[in-house]
């Protein structure tokens, strides 16, 4: 509408403004040499939305609610871009991000409509933990230790994502310490676990059998006989745990 030579924008489209004397209205500016008004919708703001973390070669798409006045579906269009496209790109279009190395960046959304006005959300790239794979002695002796070691499989191939945390199945019979370390308490078998430091759902395992400790046998009995005759011997085997079950001698 215009009022006073002061246009005002009602709805977005083009509009033609031409003027006409008040002293004769005959006399005025002809449509075809009027000035030509273009109303743009009006922007309010670019709300972005998506994961906020990604694991190194995995994708996602951002999604961003517009509010524009009027609020019509054209006017929902925006510009994806990517503070650092080293460590997450995005495709200009779609919001389809793809995270390329370890590290954070802002990805934004502006108007195509009116690019003042944009959005931002931040998105952490995190390492690909693959695998862990753990090794060691399948056994040890209550009351003595061994160690496991973990091997660690991630994008990127680098120290950084090599850590691993530890957990027995049962300390009753095995404790691991935070290196790796399994001491054998019980006799049994436990499960011992190494999960990834930086992504615990991916984790390797080793089943340990922790074994009696038998630490000596005495043999007693005649220390002389006849020929032709026969003695008794016995055999004392000291053994933790003190259990006839592992008394046995061959």
């Amino acid at each position: 509408s215009v009022s006073g030579g002061v246009v005002t924008g009602v709805a977005p489209g083009r509009a033609v403004v031409t003027a006409r004397s008040l002293a004769d209205p005959e006399v005025g500016v002809a449509p075809e040499e009027g000035c030509e008004v273009v109303v743009l919708p009006r922007i309010d703001s670019v709300r972005p939305s998506g994961p906020r973390s990604l694991r190194v070669g995995s994708s996602a798409r951002m999604a961003a609610a517009v509010s524009s006045d009027p609020m019509l579906p054209e006017y929902a269009s925006v510009l994806w871009s990517s503070s650092d496209p080293s460590v997450a790109a995005v495709d200009p279009a779609t919001g389809e991000v793809a995270a390329l190395s370890p590290g954070r960046a802002a990805l934004t959304a502006a108007s195509a409509e009116d690019p003042s006005v944009s959005g931002s959300a931040d998105v952490e790239v995190l390492a690909r933990i693959d695998s862990v794979a753990v090794s060691g002695e399948p056994s040890v002796k209550k009351g003595q230790s061994a160690a496991l070691s973990a091997s660690v499989a991630s994008d990127p191939d680098d120290g950084a994502y090599k850590g691993v945390t530890w957990s027995s199945s049962n300390t009753s019979v095995a404790a691991v310490s935070s290196a790796g370390v399994v001491t054998g308490i019980g006799v049994g078998t436990a499960t011992i676990t190494a999960a990834s430091a930086c992504d615990a759902s991916v984790r390797g395992s080793r089943s340990v059998e922790v074994k009696a400790n038998v630490t000596g046998v005495t043999v007693s009995g005649a220390s002389s006989l006849t020929r032709g005759f026969s003695a008794q011997l016995s055999a004392a085997v000291a053994s933790d745990p003190d259990d006839s079950a592992y008394k046995g001698v061959t």
